[in-house]
């Protein structure tokens, strides 16, 4: 105070009464900054943030983050938003899913998708290694083969008469019989009907 009144009459303070000056002014900017990030008006933030009061509003209440009233406090936003961070962390640290409708979104669809995804790029790889042939593919071979063996067993019919044909019609429906019983031992008799792979 003395250096104030000392400047306001023209005089030079003291080295002390400077010093004390500087502290002074100083402690009061960091009030007066505390107290400007304490009352942030909703239009600068608006401005800022890029976005409309409405939209403002529905985060607020919908995050829980102080930014619904006409002035903002900004060192309670900014521990709202971090911890709304930590508590969300694993949420969005899953948001770099490809597909926007659920990117970020932790659920049980959620979880079978990526399930099924990582499935069928397993099923992929096994079949670039030979490990296994889709049904279909084994259901045209013996289709093909059939009407192979029952051309035969028409010139069998021919040559040799009713009995050859039927020995080999015999056990063309035996071997099939045996094919779709291995084909279907994993219980998953649905897909030999429907071309399915396995």
């Amino acid at each position: 105070m003395a250096a104030l009144e000392k400047q306001r009459r023209g005089e030079k303070p003291s080295r002390d009464e400077i010093a004390a000056l500087r502290r002074f002014e100083k402690q009061r900017d960091e009030e007066q900054r505390q107290k400007h990030y304490r009352s942030i008006r909703k239009k600068e933030w608006r401005e800022w943030s890029g976005r409309q009061i409405k939209v403002i509003n529905e985060q607020a209440e919908r995050y829980g983050l102080p930014i619904g009233s006409a002035t903002i406090d900004l060192p309670a936003f900014v521990k709202a938003l971090h911890e709304f961070l930590a508590d969300n962390a694993r949420k969005l640290a899953g948001a770099d899913d490809d597909d926007p409708e659920i990117a970020g979104v932790a659920s049980p669809a959620l979880e079978r998708k990526r399930q099924f995804e990582c499935r069928k790029l397993e099923l992929q790889i096994e079949r670039e290694q030979g490990l296994w042939i889709e049904r279909r593919i084994i259901h045209d071979g013996h289709s093909r083969i059939g009407g192979i063996l029952r051309v035969a067993g028409e010139a069998l019919l021919r040559q040799f008469g009713p009995r050859a044909q039927k020995i080999l019609n015999d056990a063309l429906d035996n071997c099939k019989r045996e094919i779709d019983r291995l084909l279907a031992s994993d219980g998953d008799n649905a897909d030999l009907d429907s071309g399915g792979s396995g």
